[in-house]
């Protein structure tokens, strides 16, 4: 079986690293899934659930506010997020307390500029979507 490497990096942690088989993802350009030799491809994903499939193991992580490049010649994906988390280890209370925090803070978008609303924004639909 051919493969190739992914690295999931946030700026606190490296979330994974290593071979994988096959990846699943929704892009802010629509769905795709990658295998060993892809293209170049460098795309956004503001919220996707990452499916990976590595030995005999299928894994689920939830990105937000990503980029995913795949250098061909490296045969190497490499995933840079601002959350990465296993969907099994995701914290649901903290993710709802999250939401609320942000929420309070969009009532009150005078103390805020442009790019902290739609960051903000942004953050928001993410969460809204991982917490249905």
């Amino acid at each position: 079986m051919n493969l190739f490497q992914l690295e999931i990096q946030t700026p606190l942690q490296s979330v994974f690293s290593g071979e994988v088989a096959k990846v699943h993802m929704r892009s802010d350009g629509g769905d795709m899934e990658l295998m060993a030799k892809h293209a170049d491809l460098t795309t956004s994903i503001s919220f996707s659930p990452l499916v990976v499939q590595h030995g005999e193991l299928t894994e689920i992580f939830i990105l937000r506010n990503a980029i995913a490049c795949f250098d061909n010649r490296a045969n190497k994906l490499t995933i840079l997020a601002l959350y990465a988390q296993l969907d099994k280890q995701v914290d649901v209370s903290g993710s709802q307390d999250i939401l609320l925090q942000i929420k309070d803070m969009l009532k009150n978008p005078e103390k805020l500029n442009q790019y902290q609303i739609k960051y903000l924004e942004n953050q928001k639909i993410a969460l809204e979507k991982q917490l249905s």
